[in-house]
């Protein structure tokens, strides 16, 4: 309370209104950002939703790379024919 008094920020990881700002749950990746917050009501759920989107963004990379890597080159048509 003497901080809030003399105007500084206070963060105390308790429910209630002692706090004077909240840090969201943040997801970042190169192209976006996510930012999850409960206004502190549950930072345990926000971290767990967190979770859950690094999950579904991490699975749909790694699809996105594992088919890019699956792209073979064609090979011309007489190259097949060796082959065959």
């Amino acid at each position: 309370r003497e901080v809030q008094k003399n105007h500084g920020w206070v963060n105390v990881a308790a429910p209630g209104e002692a706090s004077s700002f909240i840090l969201p749950a943040v997801l970042r990746r190169p192209s976006f950002s996510v930012a999850i917050s409960t206004e502190g009501r549950s930072p345990k759920t926000a971290k767990r939703i967190r979770e859950r989107l690094e999950k579904i963004f991490d699975l749909d990379q790694t699809v996105k790379q594992l088919l890019k890597k699956s792209e073979a080159p064609e090979l011309p048509a007489r190259s097949l024919k060796t082959v065959i």
